[in-house]
């Protein structure tokens, strides 16, 4: 019996630790023990995206009784708001 193909069925989503420590013939403690000993990889490679860059907008502000009504729109684009 090999704890670290147990330890690779445990970490599956929705896997009873008890379910597979019973069709090993382990006690359960030791299948948590043994998978929370095993250490995470040193480095885990992530995508990252860039930043966006903020756009400036330009603001209307138009008040209405006793509300407001407000546009922004990208100053990029001033036609676009016409």
């Amino acid at each position: 019996m090999q704890l670290r193909k147990v330890v690779q069925e445990c970490e599956q989503r929705g896997i009873s630790v008890v379910a597979i420590a019973m069709r090993h013939g382990i006690n359960a403690s030791v299948v948590r023990t043994v998978s929370q000993a095993v250490a995470l990889p040193a480095f885990i490679p992530l995508k990252v995206e860039p930043k966006r860059k903020t756009e400036a907008l330009t603001i209307i502000e138009l008040p209405l009784a006793q509300q407001a009504l407000t546009v922004k729109w990208p100053t990029s684009d001033p036609e676009g708001c016409a």
